[in-house]
């Protein structure tokens, strides 16, 4: 317990003494502006969010559009899907540096 209170009493002393270190004039305007600058990052938070979000499911996206192109039977899969809707079945492909 003694040890306890002899780190509380060395932590207010280092706390005091970072206390008489610093010398920070602020006006009213730089509180201002720093408060709108955090309005702003806070009004910012749920887009920022989103773009997360959507960039997780792209990243999902791509990793099915690697298996399915890695796979024949969803390969076969996706042609005969494609035959009975009517629409006309593409394989996309692009070189890649070798």
């Amino acid at each position: 317990m003694e040890a306890d209170l002899d780190g509380e009493a060395s932590n207010e002393q280092e706390i005091e003494d970072l206390e008489g270190d610093i010398d920070i004039d602020l006006t009213v305007e730089d509180i201002a502006l720093g408060k709108s600058a955090l309005a702003k990052v806070r009004s910012l938070t749920p887009l920022i969010f989103s773009v997360c979000q959507l960039n997780e499911h792209l990243l999902q996206i791509t990793k099915l559009a690697k298996q399915i192109f890695h796979n024949s039977i969803l390969q076969e899969d996706l042609v005969t899907c494609c035959v009975r809707s009517k629409i006309e079945a593409k394989q996309i492909r692009r070189s890649v540096p070798t």
